[in-house]
C-alpha cells in the first residue's frame, strides 16, 4: 500500500498537470451565478424605448383630442434601440452563463448562436452604438463560440475572464448608461410633459371640482408608476455596476485565483448583487 506522504505528492503532482483542474472555483461560480441572474432582470424592467415612443404619441393625441381607430405611431427607430439593447444584455448574460458553467465545469447544455445576431455603427437618435461597441461585441460572441467548439474546461478560465475583461467592461458600462442615462432620461423628459399636461388641465374653466379631482387622482398614480419605473432602472443600473467591479476583481486576482482575498471579495460581490435583485424583486411586485 502507497505510503500516504507518497498519495499526498501525487495527488499535488496531477493538480499541477491539470492546471486548474483541482482549483476551488466555487467562489468564482457564486459571483458568475448572481451576476447571471442580475444581469437577466432586463427582461423584467418595466419599460422601454418602444414604449416611451407609443406613451408620447398617445398622449399627443389626447392633448390635441384626436379619436383614431389606430394611431399611426412612428417608433420604428425606438423598436430598434430595443432590439439593440437587448443584443447587448443577452451577449453580456451569454458571457456570464459561460462562467457560471465553466466555474463548474458544466457545458453540456450551453449554446449561444451569435451569427444570428446583428450589430452595427449606427446613430439611434436616443443613444449611438459606436466601432468600439461593435468590437467589444464581436470579441464576446468569438469567445462565447469557442468556449463551445473548444469545450473549454476549468483549466481554461483564466483564458476565457483574461481574454474577455476589457469587451465586458465596455458591454456592461454601454448598457448601463443606456439604461441610466438614456432610458431614465426619457422618462424623466415624461414626468415634467405630465405635469405640464395636467397643470394646464386644471387650469380649464369647463371642469369642476370633481373632475379636477379625478384627473389629480390620475396624475399622481401615473407619477407613482413612473418612480417604480424609475427605481427598476436605478437597482437594475446598480446591478450592472456591481457585475462589473467584480468582474474586474476576478481579472486582477487571476494569478490567484484560490486566494482567500478574492473568495472573500467575490463573495461580498456576490452578495451585494443578491440584495439589488432582493430590491428589484420588490419593486416589481409592486
Amino acid at each position: 500500500m502507497p505510503h500516504p506522504d507518497l498519495k499526498k505528492f501525487l495527488l499535488g503532482i496531477l493538480c499541477i498537470a491539470g492546471a486548474a483542474g483541482c482549483v476551488d472555483l466555487k467562489h468564482v461560480n457564486e459571483y458568475s451565478l448572481r451576476a447571471t441572474d442580475g444581469i437577466r432582470k432586463f427582461d423584467d424592467v418595466d419599460y422601454g424605448f418602444a414604449r416611451y415612443c407609443s406613451d408620447r404619441c398617445e398622449w399627443v393625441a389626447i392633448d390635441s383630442f384626436r379619436i383614431q381607430r389606430k394611431l399611426d405611431c412612428q417608433c420604428a427607430l425606438y423598436k430598434r434601440a430595443d432590439s439593440v439593447t437587448h443584443i447587448l444584455y443577452s451577449t453580456a448574460a451569454g458571457y456570464f452563463d459561460g462562467l457560471t458553467r465553466l466555474s463548474t465545469n458544466d457545458l453540456t447544455r450551453y449554446h449561444f448562436d451569435p451569427l444570428k445576431k446583428a450589430l452595427k455603427e449606427e446613430d439611434l437618435d436616443v443613444f449611438q452604438i459606436k466601432k468600439e461597441d461593435v468590437e467589444a461585441y464581436v470579441k464576446i460572441a468569438a469567445i462565447l463560440t469557442r468556449s463551445v467548439t473548444d469545450m473549454y474546461r476549468k483549466k481554461k478560465i483564466k483564458e476565457y475572464v483574461r481574454s474577455a475583461n476589457q469587451p465586458v467592461q465596455l458591454l456592461l458600462s454601454k448598457l448601463e448608461f443606456i439604461e441610466s442615462e438614456n432610458l431614465n432620461g426619457l422618462l424623466k423628459f415624461k414626468r415634467e410633459r405630465l405635469f405640464d399636461h395636467y397643470r394646464n388641465l386644471l387650469k380649464s374653466a369647463g371642469m369642476n371640482n370633481y373632475e379636477k379631482q379625478l384627473a389629480s387622482e390620475q396624475y399622481y398614480k401615473t407619477m407613482h408608476e413612473i418612480g417604480t419605473m424609475e427605481s427598476q432602472i436605478s437597482a437594475y443600473s446598480r446591478s450592472l455596476k456591481t457585475v462589473a467591479k467584480g468582474h474586474q476583481k476576478l481579472y486582477d486576482n487571476l494569478d490567484k485565483i484560490s486566494g482567500a482575498d478574492i473568495k472573500m471579495n467575490l463573495s461580498r460581490t456576490a452578495s451585494d448583487l443578491q440584495d439589488l435583485i432582493y430590491e428589484f424583486n420588490k419593486l416589481s411586485k409592486k
